[in-house]
């Protein structure tokens, strides 16, 4: 459950109940959509992790993530626990109330779409309890590119048709004159 959630027990001592002050703990959820533009891309991997340093690595640090999830059909990425489009990220523990705790995270591609380029660089994902403790960071894409093809599509077919024709023109009357010429020796 995002947001803050208070914690009190009350231990009995000798027939005597005794109330616990309240211990509080703090979450938020990660939403991530990976597209190109407004186009939701599907296939995308990705591995959060506890940002231990003042910035993240700027390679995949390896060993276990704290959540690891792929992009579906929409966009969205489908974390592991839970699979409901959002990953419920820890934020802070304390004795008394925090105002607006946040923590940052590191958010690593892992696997980029079919035919779009990963994203080499981590991205930092600040989670808060403020707005109903979500999220929600887009993550764009861009394509493979590819090499530059000949023009074979509408007029281009039109113009290599006629030059090959031309072409066998130019053959069948190169080989009527030749007989003709051998015909008169």
């Amino acid at each position: 459950t995002p947001g803050k959630i208070a914690n009190a027990a009350t231990v009995t001592i000798n027939k005597k109940p005794v109330v616990s002050p309240p211990s509080y703990t703090y979450w938020g959820n990660l939403v991530v959509n990976k597209v190109e533009g407004v186009t939701p891309l599907a296939g995308a991997v990705f591995d959060v992790f506890d940002m231990t340093e003042a910035t993240c690595a700027t390679t995949h640090p390896g060993g276990t993530a704290l959540a690891t999830g792929t992009s579906d059909t929409t966009g969205v990425v489908q974390w592991g626990n839970p699979a409901a489009g959002h990953q419920g990220l820890w934020i802070a523990n304390s004795n008394t109330e925090l105002t607006n705790p946040t923590k940052a995270y590191c958010l690593y591609e892992t696997q980029a779409p079919a035919g779009y380029t990963k994203i080499t660089t981590p991205t930092v994902v600040t989670i808060t309890t403020a707005d109903l403790a979500t999220l929600t960071q887009d993550i764009q894409n861009v394509k493979v590119p590819g090499p530059d093809l000949p023009l074979t599509g509408s007029s281009g077919t039109i113009m290599l048709t006629i030059a090959g024709l031309g072409l066998i023109g130019l053959g069948t009357g190169g080989i009527m004159l030749r007989r003709r010429t051998a015909k008169r020796n």
